[in-house]
């Protein structure tokens, strides 16, 4: 189940140079380790979160079914930038794995594997890195652009006239918070309503999501027809925040994950709208493209997981599939 690399090994040393040879030669020697069960780490973005946790299921239940060892880890927050690149480092270097899944919490991942020959798959947000051989996960800009539209919709269903929506987004660089912004924004647009462009970000919680949700009550005092919130979680605390303040009170609150606390909110009537991501179809499908890697399998350069628009009427079927 080992990936071999000795095929040219010396004629890539000698063009990588001796920082790029001794790369090579770690991941050589880990790729060729005594026992034949491959060791796959995965590193998400965080590992408190419900929507994480999907994920992570779904990985473990990948290596049980294709019968590979999966670590599954990651930082308390995603604004951990630093902390999750030195966990990365550490993991590299103590030649433990024969194949990384990462979830970066930012752009900056990429100088940690730069030079290594493990496959590397980029999971829910990708890795501009030649090292990265795939990348899983839901095509953050394309789902955010059908909520935009079916928030407009919903806005005015809700009795807006004009209609003005607002982004709280994640953690500022953040690839997937910036592309979810970018396609809700352009789904809005494109139903013929506005998007303001004073901006707000948090760190991916929602504790720091109602700090956002009072600056923009306060920035906004008349009402905003629409907030789209980078998460769940996010979008459940903002709306939480707002529903004693009367400008608020039709305002359609949209989220993002699709997990079972983001449905029941819709079904209690707090949460208008949510994108549901596949996390554990996300989690599973990186680690079985690791495998097929190590196997040698072609595997496609971008695989993107599906995803739904949840409102109320499909929220309780939603929370059945979560069961399963």
């Amino acid at each position: 189940m080992k990936r071999k690399i000795a095929a040219g090994f010396i004629a890539i040393c000698l063009a990588a140079g001796f920082v790029g040879c001794e790369k090579a030669a770690d991941a050589e020697k880990a790729n060729t380790p005594e026992t034949e069960t491959a060791s796959i780490d995965v590193i998400m973005k965080t590992t408190d979160s419900e929507y994480w946790s999907q994920v992570e299921a779904g990985a473990k239940a990948a290596g049980k079914d294709l019968g590979v060892n999966v670590d599954v880890k990651g930082t308390p927050s995603e604004d951990l930038t630093a902390e999750q690149a030195n966990l990365l480092k550490a993991d590299i270097e103590s030649k433990a794995y024969d194949a990384y899944v990462v979830a970066p919490c930012s752009p900056q991942i990429s100088d940690v594997i730069e030079g290594y020959r493990y496959p590397f798959i980029a999971m829910d947000t990708n890795i501009e890195a030649e090292e990265v051989v795939s990348f899983v996960g839901t095509d953050n800009e394309t789902a955010a652009k059908a909520a935009g539209a079916a928030a407009v919709e919903a806005a005015k269903a809700a009795g807006w006239d004009n209609i003005e929506a607002i982004c709280i987004a994640g953690v500022p660089g953040d690839t997937a918070s910036e592309a979810r912004k970018a396609g809700f924004t352009a789904g809005v647009k494109e139903a013929g309503a506005s998007c303001l462009d004073k901006e707000y970000y948090t760190n991916g919680h929602g504790e720091t999501a109602i700090d956002a949700i009072n600056a923009v009550m306060n920035d906004y005092p008349e009402g905003v027809a629409i907030v789209f919130c980078n998460n769940d979680e996010m979008a459940m605390a903002a709306a939480l925040q707002a529903k004693e303040n009367k400008a608020y009170e039709n305002t359609i609150f949209v989220g993002f994950d699709g997990i079972a606390s983001g449905c029941v909110s819709i079904k209690d009537g707090i949460l208008n709208l949510s994108v549901s991501q596949e996390a554990y179809e996300m989690g599973y499908t990186a680690v079985e493209t690791a495998v097929k890697a190590l196997n040698d399998e072609e595997v496609e350069a971008t695989i993107y997981t599906s995803f739904q628009i949840i409102d109320a009427s499909n929220a309780d079927a939603r929370l059945e599939e979560l069961k399963k």
